[in-house]
């Protein structure tokens, strides 16, 4: 078998969707910087950092500063990375395979970062979700042996003492099992990415998911998607051809800069960043990303 060859379609493929992925990191990370790191007075955010929450005032505050400044804020600084590399891979002689695992893990981080800012739900349900995250980063430390499977049930009883001091409460499976915190248990990765698309106003999201991953987790009909069979000269056999279309590269652009800049939007209307320029901004993005036009 030959050494696979780079799909080229168009003279230029990507050229213009890399430098607008670019401009939508510069403009999230320009946005940001004119806030700093405080809550806007008269934000959500504003309220929730200064209200008296009783005996559990303490070491609730913390976590509630924890879950957007480490976990929310790791999760939304890590797709600009993404997006960056993401960015890199789109080139006048693309391979056929690649930018859709990173697209798919820049959609995966700022779905996280939403569900742990999601301004719809109360402080207790994002409370909850953060020590859902934390649990399922312990478990996973354990499956790639990064912390002791010894360590596992004190790691577990740790956190939950953590949550007992913010006001929420364990919850637990038949078994006994810890499955989540609250009224709230993990939610899959396909089914965090629907929602977030649907808070973002994208109907099929979850479906564009959905066929990303099958790429990424090697499933035949969605590498199959990228061939196509072809009849063989002279012969009554047939080949499969690679077949990467500009609109298949298009869409997942698009899908993974309104993600990043949704998420950036939801964050700074949770603590009066000005919300409104960066919805603006997303959606002058989307046309130009839409009506752009490609010479085959």
């Amino acid at each position: 078998m030959s050494a696979p060859k780079p799909i080229i379609r168009t003279a230029d493929i990507a050229t213009p969707l890399s430098e607008m992925i670019e401009s939508s990191i510069a403009f999230g990370y320009e946005h940001r910087g004119r806030f700093g790191d405080d809550p806007i007075a008269g934000s959500r955010a504003h309220a929730e950092f200064t209200t008296d929450t009783g005996s559990f005032s303490a070491h609730r505050r913390h976590d509630i500063e924890e879950a957007h400044e480490w976990a929310a804020g790791i999760y939304l600084l890590s797709s600009s990375y993404l997006l960056t590399g993401l960015a890199r891979l789109l080139y006048n002689e693309m391979q056929l395979f690649a930018y859709q695992v990173v697209a798919r893990s820049v959609v995966e981080c700022v779905a996280k970062a939403w569900w742990l800012d999601d301004t719809e739900a109360s402080m207790d349900e994002r409370l909850a979700r953060f020590y859902i995250d934390r649990l399922h980063n312990i478990e996973e430390m354990v499956s790639a042996e990064r912390l002791p499977k010894a360590d596992l049930a004190t790691k577990r009883e740790q956190l939950i003492k953590r949550a007992a001091r913010s006001g929420i409460d364990p919850k637990f499976d038949k078994n006994k099992k810890l499955i989540g915190f609250g009224e709230t248990v993990k939610v899959g990765s396909t089914g965090l990415a629907g929602r977030f698309f649907k808070a973002l106003g994208f109907e099929d999201g979850d479906l564009w998911y959905r066929r990303v991953s099958a790429v990424v987790h090697a499933t035949p009909y969605g590498l199959l998607d990228f061939y196509k069979m072809t009849d063989i000269p002279g012969s009554e056999l047939k080949e499969l051809l690679p077949s990467l279309s500009i609109e298949e590269v298009r869409l997942a652009v698009i899908v993974s800069t309104q993600a990043y800049l949704g998420a950036v939007e939801f964050d700074s209307w949770h603590f009066g960043w000005e919300s409104e320029r960066v919805a603006k901004y997303r959606q002058q993005l989307l046309v130009q990303m839409t009506s752009l036009t490609f010479e085959e």
